[in-house]
This record gives structure tokens, sequence and C-alpha cells, in this order.
């Protein structure tokens, strides 16, 4: 569960696209460690024009390495005001969340992330209806999961498809898919 070089460009290609609005709030699937070279995330943002972006470059970093905590800091490159996570095991998360059982009582969001959770939980079918419920109508639901060439890797290697349907019923649209 990380966030790379290839997560950052294509959040920074989902800003300049007008999918993250100021101020907006997301919620992890389990907090994602930040894998980004210090000086490739600077290039990302210098390259964006965002004087803000590259100021918040800093927050992100201590030693020249991506802090344990960093995530909050990391989506503010993307205009999140509001950082939470949910996850079972994971100290640094907002509430502690076993995705295999039905969250209740948990607050809305703009966005959903799942940069690698679900294939690691057994009831997949509960995380989907998990991301339905945390967001907001309109909200945006970005996974990022092993689709092949990672056979030993967690429960599921769920295929492309599953996506698009699962789209499809939930009257979403697909905004990106690759």
């Amino acid at each position: 569960m990380a966030i790379g070089c290839i997560h950052s460009e294509w959040m920074f290609w989902l800003k300049r696209q007008g999918m993250f609005r100021p101020g907006s709030s997301l919620i992890d699937l389990g907090p994602q460690d930040i894998q980004v070279p210090l000086d490739y995330l600077k290039s990302l943002a210098d390259r964006e024009g965002d004087r803000d972006a590259a100021a918040l470059v800093g927050a992100i970093y201590r030693d020249g390495a991506p802090r344990r905590d960093a995530q909050g800091a990391y989506y503010k490159l993307f205009g999140f005001d509001r950082y939470e996570s949910a996850d079972l095991e994971d100290d640094r998360a907002t509430y502690k969340l076993d995705l295999n059982h039905a969250a209740a009582g948990l607050p809305k969001y703009d966005v959903v992330t799942d940069f690698g959770t679900m294939e690691h939980v057994y009831d997949i079918a509960r995380v989907f209806e998990t991301m339905h419920g945390l967001l907001h109508p309109g909200g945006l639901a970005l996974h990022v999961v092993p689709a092949f060439a990672f056979p030993n890797h967690g429960f599921y290697t769920p295929n492309p498809n599953l996506f698009v349907e699962f789209a499809r019923a939930n009257g979403y649209s697909v905004v990106d898919f690759s």
C-alpha cells in the first residue's frame, strides 16, 4: 500500500482535469505510504506552476525522505483540506475499520481512494459497498489495484471489467481508465 511516482503523476493529471475542488475532503482506504523521491515530487509541483504546491512539498519530507505521517500534507498538493483514513491495523488511521464489515456512522467524502487495499480484504464486495457509502453524491472513487501480473499479492487480482461494471451498477461515470 503505497503512493509512487505514477500515482502522483495521475493525481496531478486529475487535478488539471478539474476533478478535485479546492477545499474538498478525501478518505484513504488504508493510509498509504508516500514513496516518491523529494526531487521528483518537487519537479511535478514545479511543472504545475503552482507556487503553493511547491511550498507544500517540503511538509511531506523529513531529512529528504517522506514522513510516515505525510498523507495529509501530500493530499494538500491537490487541494484537499480534509484528509482521513480507515484501516483496521494501521496506527495512522483516523478510523479503525474492518473493511470486511459494513461501515456505519462515518462521514461522507468528496473523494475515496483505494491505492492498494481492496485486494487484501476477503469480502471485496463489502469494500465496494463501503466506498459507495462514503462518497458524497457526485464524488470520485479512485482505484489503483493490481489487475494482472501479481498472482500472489493479496486475495484478489481484479479483472478491470469489475470497475467498469461497478460504475455502471451505481450510475457512476468512468472519468479515466488505464
